[in-house]
């Protein structure tokens, strides 16, 4: 058992009953625990955190909760587009943003009040979006999965984003 506090001796039995005894390995100095040493405010939160993260059940309604009815119809639309694509589809609500994956992810969207951004597994260098409504996010900071932004305010921007949506999924092997 790795850490355990033992001792490793050898020994050796002489033809005239004598015992040779040698250690071989001392007996482990205790260790500190792992948080010895570290600000406790920081690792009580940090515990803090993990708990939250572990029993946290975000569903797909908190994030349209005090959402217009525009945007609530609009990614409601959008949710019924991704679970179309495939049975394999999954929704996989987080707290900032909504995963919809196979293997992997294929989209998040995150639900503002005025507008839902769309972020693709695309490479925007390779697949870029539609003109005027997408950006290359490669190298911004954003929650969940996708380096290309497409925003949606309107259901006919779902109509324009659904084709990229599609190469989307294809891309990750759908």
């Amino acid at each position: 058992m790795m850490g355990a506090n033992i001792e490793l001796w050898t020994y050796r039995l002489f033809a005239n009953g004598s015992l040779y005894l040698e250690e071989v390995l001392q007996k482990g100095v205790p260790q500190s625990p792992p948080d010895a040493g570290k600000n406790p405010i920081m690792v009580e939160a940090g515990k803090k955190a993990a708990a939250t993260r572990a029993t946290a059940n975000w569903t797909f309604k908190k994030h349209i909760e005090g959402k217009s009815a525009h945007i609530r119809s609009l990614v409601l639309a959008l949710q019924e587009f991704m679970l179309g694509l495939d049975p394999s589809v999954e929704e996989a609500p987080k707290k900032y943003y909504v995963a919809y994956r196979t293997t992997q992810n294929i989209a998040s969207v995150e639900t503002q009040q005025k507008k839902v951004l769309l972020f693709l597994k695309l490479d925007p260098k390779v697949v870029p979006g539609p003109p005027g409504m997408s950006r290359d996010v490669t190298k911004i900071g954003h929650f969940g999965t996708g380096d290309l932004e497409i925003t949606l305010k309107t259901l006919e921007d779902l109509e324009v984003a659904k084709p990229f949506i599609q190469k989307a999924y294809e891309r990750i092997g759908g």
